[in-house]
């Protein structure tokens, strides 16, 4: 692939994300290309470069999203969660996310530590919400 191809792909395929409005929408959509075997799939870009690559790209924006998203601080954290759960895409006030689904957005490449520190600051994150929610909010599966 030439330089000027892939510089084109990547392009496109950033802009894609940047679509998404929200760190914590990027990182449900790229966690949800995810299949039950662990391979990633995403039609468009298989197409443009084929199975094992668009697993790699997708594998690595998995990554890079998820250590964006632990990098903020835990009030930039509550604000892009609350951003993500007003958009359309967003779960709403039922917030239908179970522990499992939490777990499902962490990348296999994720270390134990980061792991640790994403679902606690999102329980905390999600005790809050509830709190401030009151009777509105129902978590499902917790």
């Amino acid at each position: 692939m030439t330089p000027q191809r892939s510089s084109t792909k990547n392009y496109l395929w950033n802009r894609r994300l940047s679509e998404i409005p929200t760190l914590f929408g990027r990182l449900v959509f790229v966690a949800s290309l995810r299949d039950s075997a662990g391979v990633y799939r995403e039609t468009t870009l298989t197409a443009m470069l084929g199975p094992q690559e668009a697993h790699r790209v997708l594998s690595r924006t998995h990554g890079e999203i998820f250590a964006k998203w632990l990098a903020l601080g835990l009030a930039a954290k509550k604000a892009d969660l609350e951003s993500y759960l007003a958009t359309p895409a967003g779960p709403g006030p039922s917030l239908p996310l179970s522990d499992q689904a939490c777990r499902q957005l962490i990348p296999p490449s994720a270390r134990a530590p980061e792991q640790q520190l994403y679902l606690t600051d999102l329980e905390r994150l999600l005790e809050r919400w509830k709190d401030e929610a009151g009777p509105a909010f129902s978590r499902q599966g917790a």
